[in-house]
């Protein structure tokens, strides 16, 4: 479905907050039903999330309770294209193309 990256210069404990991401997929179809799926980051920085229902789905990431902290997301992609409004998913529709470009704290904070 998509990967995620890190922006900017990367120092060991920011890098290693990659393999604690998970990324979550909510949808919103009619205004009144909604879902959420997740999926863990893998350790090539790719994920997948299965189930997803029709609608408009949103994007967004966590760190479980006790990972380092120290990114933000900076960017949402389809193929090359910022997505600034969700992401319209038909029935049976495979999504590709995603990327969650995330920045590291201390890099925002610095201006790098």
């Amino acid at each position: 479905m998509g990967i995620v990256t890190i922006e900017g210069s990367v120092e060991s404990p920011v890098a290693d907050v990659l393999s604690k991401l998970i990324v979550t997929a909510h949808t919103s179809s009619d205004g009144l039903t909604s879902s959420t799926m997740s999926s863990p980051v893998g350790a090539d920085a790719s994920f997948r999330i299965d189930g997803i229902r029709p609608g408009k789905i949103s994007l967004n990431y966590f760190l479980p309770r006790g990972a380092p902290a120290g990114v933000n997301l900076l960017l949402i992609e389809r193929n090359g294209v910022a997505v600034r409004e969700g992401i319209d998913v038909r029935a049976g529709e495979n999504i590709t193309g995603l990327r969650l470009a995330l920045v590291s704290a201390a890099a925002l904070y610095e201006g790098r």
